[in-house]
């Protein structure tokens, strides 16, 4: 069972990790893009 929760844990982190990398990815995206249209 604690294998099985661990697991779980681990999965839920890095899917929270992966949402936020995806995030920090289009904001960094979105900023440049923002700054060679604004140059």
């Amino acid at each position: 069972a604690f294998g099985l929760e661990l697991a779980a844990a681990v999965g839920g982190v890095m899917d929270v990790s992966e949402l936020l990398l995806v995030l920090l990815t289009l904001a960094f995206g979105l900023g440049a893009a923002s700054h060679v249209a604004i140059a």
